[in-house]
């Protein structure tokens, strides 16, 4: 997905994927937790936005983080961004918050 939206009358375009975590009622706590697996295309400009979601807010995320292509790592299973952890529900790490709901959003749209 691209996404568009004009910046002091400029046009400014990303390119967007979107993988979404859904945690079961039996999730058990993790230190890291986010995406690990395949993705369409790299892109030096490229968002990874990853909605966490709950069995209780299967409706909408709880959060999302907006993570810039500097965060996604090589990994054995293909690419991993991983800027939460998960203790009785999904919370953002420290050195990630930064990415994270409006402000995280906000973050990656600046010039």
């Amino acid at each position: 997905m691209i996404v568009s939206r004009q910046d002091e009358g400029v046009c400014v375009v990303r390119p967007v994927q979107v993988k979404g975590k859904y945690a079961s009622d039996g999730k058990t706590a993790k230190a890291r937790y986010g995406y690990v697996g395949a993705l369409t295309a790299l892109h030096e400009d490229m968002i990874l936005a990853i909605p966490f979601f709950t069995s209780s807010s299967a409706a909408a995320p709880l959060m999302t983080a907006w993570m810039p292509r500097a965060t996604i790592k090589a990994s054995s299973r293909g690419w991993a961004c991983e800027p939460a952890r998960y203790d009785d529900g999904p919370k953002s790490r420290r050195d990630f918050a930064i990415y994270f709901d409006a402000a995280g959003l906000e973050r990656l749209t600046a010039r």
